[in-house]
C-alpha cells in the first residue's frame, strides 16, 4: 500500500466526466475513486485506481481528503457522491425466492426497484447509526433506516437473517 503526496497529484475531468489523474509524472486515465472504510471514515483513506488489461491497479491511497488542494477535492468529492449515492428503501412491495436469488420489489427515494441479492446472509451489514445496507448482485446498495422498528413484514423478514 502506498499513500499519495498529495502535493504531488493532479486531478482533471475529461471530457467524458472521467478522471485523469496526473501523479509522480505519470498520467492515469479513467481512475476509479473508492473509499476503504465507506461506513467508518468516509473522508479518509480514499483509493485512487485505474485499468490496465481489464484489471483495477492501485496508484495509491490519499490518507485524508484536507490535504487535498480545493479543486482536487472538489472532484474527489464530486466522483465519491455520484459512486456512493444510496437509495432509501420506503417500502418492500413484494419479495420472492429463485434460484438462489431473493428478489424484492421495493419503492425507494430514487423510484421503484427491483432488488436480487445473492447469499443474502453476506449482503446484509448494519451501519454505525443502525440502518441497515442491502448490497445487491450488481454492487449497488439500498438502505433501510430505522428497520428495527419497521412494520414491514419484508423488512421483517430480512432482519430474520442479520
Amino acid at each position: 500500500m502506498e499513500y499519495i503526496d498529495c502535493s504531488k497529484l493532479k486531478l482533471v475531468k475529461n471530457d467524458n466526466q472521467l478522471i485523469t489523474c496526473t501523479y509522480d509524472n505519470k498520467v492515469y486515465e479513467s481512475v476509479k475513486v473508492t473509499r476503504c472504510f465507506p461506513l467508518t471514515n468516509p473522508l479518509s483513506y480514499i483509493s485512487l485506481r485505474y485499468v490496465i488489461d481489464d484489471e483495477y491497479k492501485e496508484i495509491g491511497i490519499i490518507k485524508d481528503i484536507s490535504e487535498l488542494d480545493d479543486n482536487n477535492k472538489k472532484l474527489i468529492l464530486e466522483d465519491l457522491e455520484l459512486r456512493y449515492f444510496i437509495p432509501e428503501i420506503i417500502k418492500i412491495y413484494k419479495r420472492s425466492f429463485k434460484r438462489q436469488f431473493y428478489n424484492f420489489k421495493c419503492l425507494t427515494n430514487a423510484g421503484e426497484r427491483e432488488i436480487r441479492v445473492k447469499d443474502i446472509i453476506y449482503n446484509l451489514f448494519v451501519t454505525p447509526k443502525g440502518d441497515l445496507l442491502i448490497k445487491d448482485c450488481d454492487e449497488n446498495y439500498y438502505l433501510i433506516i430505522d428497520y428495527k422498528k419497521s412494520n414491514d413484514k419484508n423488512v421483517k423478514f430480512i432482519r430474520s437473517f442479520l
